[in-house]
């Protein structure tokens, strides 16, 4: 019976250390960005089209592909 006691305080005693020490330090910095540059591809034989930012999917019709990937 003692030796369970003295084992459940040692595991006691360890979960708080490990819950009340974090090793992980929170950053003041804001996070960095991810590029989007190109995350918009116009499939080949498509209609869409990009102009600068915009991306212009056009009406879909028979013979027309309106899709971006």
């Amino acid at each position: 019976m003692r030796k369970k006691q003295i084992l459940l305080a040692f595991w006691s005693i360890s979960l708080l250390i490990f819950l009340f020490n974090p090793s992980v330090k929170a950053s003041s910095l804001p996070p960095s960005s991810v590029p989007i540059e190109n995350v918009f591809a116009v499939p080949f034989g498509a209609n869409s089209y990009t102009d600068g930012n915009i991306t212009v999917i056009t009406n879909d019709t028979t013979t027309r592909v309106g899709s971006i990937f």
